[in-house]
Order: C-alpha cells, then structure tokens, then sequence
C-alpha cells in the first residue's frame, strides 16, 4: 500500500476545491452565497437548508424547487417545502409547474414568499433590498440555474 504523512494529507485536504455549484461558497462584501444550483435531492436541500439555519444573520433562499421529479415532483417538492418553513428571511421562488406544491406548504404555514420569472430577477431583487445593510446576508441558491427548464 501507499503511505502518506498525516501532515501531507491534512494539506492535501486543506486544498481541495470544492466542486463548482455543489454548495460553492463565495463571499462577495457583506453577502454570503452558498451555491448549490448544480442540482437537487431531497436530502441535499435538507442539508444545505440546515447549514444557512445554523448561520447568525439575514438567510435567504432562491430556488425554483426540484424541476424535474417527474411522477414524484409533487412529494418532492412538498417534502422540500416543509424544510423552508423554519427560518427564511426572504424566500424568492423561481417561476415554473413544480413551485405549485412550494406554494400550497407555504402558504398552509403563512410563510411569505414571492416569485420571479427568472433567477437573475430574483438575485437583483436580493442584492438591491440588502445593498445598504451592514449584516452578513447568507444566500442559499438552491437547483437549477437556467431560467429555462427543459420538460421531461
């Protein structure tokens, strides 16, 4: 077998570069954005969800759910839902058929959310409301980036 040094691999993982869009972290002044738009399962957007709650300062959520559950997107997208009802300041849903089932959980839990028809109106509706704020602003860009969603 191969031996390595644990000080050689403690810098060999201090190093590593984490996938891009895959909960890619970015800081950009006071905002904090967690990219995770490469895409999405039920599992991971319960984790990302857990590691903006755990943040001390502003939390929002852009995303337009999962897109492509196909038979399953309305259990999906419901089961994502019930992750967000715990601690947004702002959620921004992507327009598209799957935010239905978003919407339904949301609004049984008087949660406010709004939408956009896109993610770059979403993103410049968020970077201008918090532009002059001094907290730490903590973005969770949940799925799919394209605003254009192919049918399956």
């Amino acid at each position: 077998g191969i031996c390595i040094s644990n000080d050689k691999l403690r810098k060999e993982v201090y190093n590593l570069k984490p996938l891009d869009h895959r909960l890619e972290y970015k800081e950009q002044n006071n905002f904090h954005i967690y990219d995770d738009s490469y895409s999405s399962n039920v599992v991971g957007f319960k984790n990302a969800c857990e590691l903006i709650y755990a943040q001390n300062s502003v939390k929002v959520l852009i995303t337009p759910g999962i897109v492509d559950g196909g038979y399953y997107d309305k259990m999906l997208n419901q089961a994502i839902a019930n992750y967000i009802t715990k601690d947004f300041d702002d959620i921004c849903l992507i327009e598209n058929k799957s935010i239905i089932y978003i919407e339904e959980v949301l609004k049984l839990n008087n949660i406010r959310y709004q939408k956009f028809s896109s993610f770059k109106m979403a993103y410049s509706y968020i970077m201008s409301k918090y532009n002059n704020t001094k907290e730490i602003v903590n973005i969770l860009i949940e799925n799919d980036l394209p605003d254009c969603y192919l049918e399956r």
